[in-house]
């Protein structure tokens, strides 16, 4: 399986579905996933850090970020160069 494929199963199985109102993954196991972000992002963890934790914290969104920025942009590109006419 690659990459590509990985990526499209974890998207669709946390994505919350108009008819359940509830991701697959939520119907399941009863409780909506937690992503690196969400535990870094947690307000409660937050207040207990000091000021270069934030910035540390910071600078991996930003990181993490920008790198799905730049990968959905040549996805993007990619798609639209196999599938144009």
């Amino acid at each position: 399986m690659g990459y590509g494929t990985q990526s499209n199963q974890i998207a669709y199985n946390v994505s919350v579905h108009g008819s359940t109102v509830l991701s697959p993954f939520e119907m399941l196991y009863g409780y909506r996933p937690e992503y690196p972000l969400d535990i870094i992002l947690d307000p409660d963890t937050i207040l207990e850090w000091d000021d270069s934790e934030r910035l540390r914290a910071f600078q991996i969104s930003k990181k993490y970020r920008d790198s799905m920025i730049q990968y959905v942009q040549d996805r993007s590109l990619k798609d639209n160069q196999r599938y144009s006419i």
